[in-house]
């Protein structure tokens, strides 16, 4: 007996892409205004689709946004995960692990905290903790901390330099080693 698939597929007029924190989140906001869910009705309803982007990490971006997992895109760790009705929709972007160990052992070298984000959890140095507790990215239950990378379990989506005060000697150095590679930014 042959295969039948059955495909459905729609058409949009344009996509909407939101950024979370700082626009459908205001600074210090933890829940997400309920107009905000009817807005989205209203642009599926147009004919058009939404991606709420983000740089958060997958899991605590889609807890904000339960509801909406069958109609909009989610575009997580900066898009290096991009989903859509609970499947990825375009393949993840990955560091090597050698590649990876090289540019944390770097940041950790330059005084800088590499926040790696993975595919199940976003790590951070053992050294951090006090330092970063408060920061909104600790405070999801999600995070994981490690004292040397082999600690480092999953596959590894994106590494944010966390660098305050040293942010653009950090940034020179990290374009010098590794703009041939990744596209490096601020």
């Amino acid at each position: 007996m042959p295969i039948v698939w059955r495909i459905v597929v729609r058409t949009y007029k344009g996509i909407f892409f939101c950024d979370v924190d700082g626009t459908i989140l205001p600074h210090g906001q933890k829940e997400v205004p309920k107009d905000f869910f009817s807005l989205v009705d209203e642009t599926e309803a147009a004919g058009y689709l939404f991606c709420i982007s983000s740089g958060r990490f997958d899991k605590s971006l889609i807890r904000l946004f339960p509801n909406l997992t069958q109609k909009v895109i989610f575009s997580a760790s900066n898009g290096c995960l991009v989903l859509y009705q609970d499947k990825v929709l375009l393949p993840n972007h990955t560091i090597d692990r050698p590649i990876a160990r090289e540019i944390t052992n770097a940041l950790l070298a330059w005084n800088a905290i590499p926040l790696i984000s993975t595919t199940h959890a976003i790590y951070l140095p053992v050294t951090a903790y006090e330092k970063e507790k408060e920061k909104t990215y600790l405070a999801k239950g999600y995070n994981r901390f490690f004292t040397d990378f082999s600690q480092v379990e999953e596959t590894v989506l994106q590494i944010t330099a966390v660098c305050e005060d040293q942010k653009f000697a950090i940034l020179e150095k990290a374009k010098a080693a590794w703009s041939d590679r990744f596209e490096i930014f601020t």
